[in-house]
């Protein structure tokens, strides 16, 4: 039985003597910090293993010596730089950020509620308060330097993208880091409400959003943008980042709501209407499109390019509805057929219903022929202001000169269909002035953008149908359209 007291007292020793062992680095370490001419890396040196042992870790005492060697090392290279000396400035920011995170942690550690002797939960009375708050109110402008140093060492590894990222993420860590100090638990209120109204904070969240930018985080990048948006300035040009990380993300519901936020809060800068567009004409939502365009005319952006488009689409719609009218007058032809079959065989009651079904058809067919033949009207006034707007819109020249040149085609079908040879010459005289009409405008989408096949088309049935004095080119187009 001694044996085994001797025992169990031998290994009580064994572990008291590893407890002592790290309490004895941490003064030694101590020591080194306090010394008349401090070691600073041998104290690092030191106290590095007791942040990590069992026995040493949980010490509020361990974390603020390592927080207050850290702080020496940068506070020794942030007086370098003062003076003008060479400066690590690597190991400025790493003892900058190792401090911040130990006095934290000190901190934490000093306040948290523990057991007393008698079973009672209590917290201590802090012993490192003072001087953690101190330390970190010295060191706070520190973070924006730090941060400075990792973007700047960022951009000098642009080659190199994921080491550019990395060093990116560094300088927001340190820039998060200075804008966590009003949340810090240990300042008062006076200095917790000082903290909470510093002017940097905006410029310290933009630094944030364009390193993460700068990284392709774009997720950080609008955290941080967002928190701007109304309040940073220049005011526009943070929505403009906010909607450049959306189409980053590819999510083009939040990128196209900014659009529209942004068509309304600056109505005088056209881009965003135009965009809102774009997107609408690639899905093909030519109402959406069209109500944009409007507004975009409305708030004073009379762009050829927005009127161009317009005619477009009203040119668009005009076919559509000329198809619909087609294929209604088609099924009105075909009903009336079975209703005069039916009358022949006697069957005049379902003959009467099919008729007067085709007579509804014919007159659908009717209404959405005048609806196509009057929105064509409109479309010549929105090309007349395109090409007015900017003469040299290959776009815009060739659907004016198009518009014209089917109405051309049109006319001449209908003279050709004129039976009366006196009153055909008389009508196929005045031809060469209807297609004169688009000639020029022909002419000029050709010479601006001579790839396009449907100008040259256009302009060899223009040529030919005006016949003396344009044989070359007729000849020239001909060549030209065969080739391509």
């Amino acid at each position: 039985m001694k044996k085994i007291a001797i025992l169990i007292a031998a290994v009580l020793l064994i572990g008291s003597g590893n407890v002592f062992a790290q309490k004895k680095e941490v003064n030694k370490a101590k020591a080194k910090l306090n010394s008349e001419t401090p070691d600073y890396k041998a104290a690092k040196d030191l106290i590095t293993p007791a942040l990590t042992d069992p026995e040493t870790k949980d010490l509020a005492d361990t974390w603020f010596t390592a927080g207050k060697i850290n702080y020496k090392i940068f506070d020794g290279e942030q007086r370098k730089e003062w003076l003008g000396q060479k400066v690590d400035s690597k190991l400025m920011a790493e003892s900058l950020m190792a401090c911040y995170d130990y006095l934290v942690k000190a901190d934490e550690i000093e306040q948290t509620p523990h057991l007393d002797k008698k079973g009672n939960m209590v917290t201590d009375k802090p012993k490192f308060r003072k001087e953690i708050t101190e330390i970190a109110g010295a060191m706070q402008n520190g973070f924006i330097n730090a941060g400075a140093y990792y973007f700047r060492e960022a951009g000098n590894a642009s080659d190199n993208e994921q080491v550019a990222s990395e060093l990116y993420h560094k300088a927001i860590d340190c820039f998060e880091k200075y804008l966590s100090y009003p949340e810090l638990k240990f300042w008062d209120a006076e200095k917790a409400a000082a903290l909470k109204a510093d002017t940097l904070i905006d410029d310290i969240q933009y630094y944030c959003g364009a390193a993460a930018s700068q990284a392709g985080d774009s997720k950080t990048a609008l955290k941080y943008f967002k928190q701007l948006l109304g309040v940073y300035k220049p005011e526009e040009e943070m929505y403009q980042f906010v909607i450049y990380e959306y189409g980053r993300l590819e999510d083009t519901v939040a990128m196209m709501d900014m659009y529209k936020l942004c068509s309304q809060k600056f109505p005088q800068n056209p881009f965003y209407a135009r965009s809102l567009v774009n997107e609408y004409l690639q899905k093909n939502n030519l109402d959406e499109a069209m109500r944009w365009i409007d507004q975009a005319i409305n708030n004073g952006d009379s762009t050829s390019i927005f009127y161009n488009l317009k005619g477009q689409i009203i040119e668009h719609q005009a076919q559509a509805l000329s198809d619909e009218a087609a294929d209604l007058k088609l099924k009105a032809k075909d009903l009336q057929t079975e209703a005069n079959n039916l009358k022949k065989a006697k069957k005049n009651a379902e003959a009467e219903a099919k008729q007067n079904e085709s007579k509804s058809l014919t007159a659908q067919s009717e209404a959405k022929s005048a609806e196509a033949t009057k929105l064509l009207g409109d479309v010549e006034q929105w090309f007349i202001k395109a090409v007015a707007q900017d003469s040299e819109s290959a776009d815009s020249n060739g659907n004016l000169g198009r518009i014209y040149y089917n109405r051309a085609v049109e006319e001449l079908d209908r003279v050709n269909a004129i039976k009366d040879d006196k009153e055909y010459r008389a009508a196929k005289a005045q031809m060469k002035s209807v297609f004169e009409k688009p000639l020029k405008y022909m002419e000029k989408a050709h010479a601006l953008n001579p790839e396009e096949r449907d100008y040259v088309v256009a302009l060899r049935g223009i040529y030919y149908n005006l016949g003396k004095g344009y044989e070359n080119k007729y000849q020239e187009m001909d060549a030209l359209m065969k080739s391509m």
